[in-house]
């Protein structure tokens, strides 16, 4: 099976739209679009908590998921006559396409998410903690792996 969405022609533009619709419905406020050279790379915005207000940034690697791609460009699904590509040779190397993919899992992924919260199964904040923006102005994931993730550990790991 291939990454979730690959086929997806929805352009990146309309998903972040989308993204955007989803989390100002669930109360999100200031919401802001960071660039580079291929486009956009995350959406930062400010979710309002039981808590207070909370700033969160969520990232859309697509290297990571264009490599994810390429890899399944050269795998195979099936067997004998039927067997297939796992994802079409076209989309080799596509960085377009891969942003389509990354941007569009990343969008299901909020309404899978805020569909819980919704439900009232998770609170808001524990969707996004690893997002959560500090003052000093790393996600929380970054801090504590920064750290090795001291205190969370089972067991310690050496490399």
């Amino acid at each position: 099976m291939g990454i979730l969405n690959y086929s997806t022609e929805i352009p990146v533009e309309k998903t972040i739209i989308e993204i955007e619709k989803i989390l100002i419905q669930a109360g999100a406020e200031r919401i802001l679009k960071e660039y580079d050279a291929s486009g956009v790379t995350s959406i930062s915005f400010v979710i309002n908590t039981d808590k207070g207000k909370i700033p969160v940034r969520l990232p859309m690697n697509s290297r990571a998921v264009m490599q994810v791609i390429n890899n399944q460009t050269t795998q195979h699904t099936g067997q004998g006559n039927k067997r297939r590509l796992v994802v079409p040779k076209r989309m080799y190397d596509d960085m377009e396409q891969a942003r389509k993919v990354g941007w569009r899992i990343l969008k299901d992924w909020c309404e899978a998410q805020l569909t819980l919260f919704s439900l009232k199964m998770v609170k808001i904040q524990e969707i996004f903690l690893p997002y959560i923006v500090g003052k000093d102005g790393r996600t929380f994931y970054e801090s504590i792996e920064e750290k090795g993730f001291e205190g969370y550990l089972l067991e310690n790991h050496t490399k």
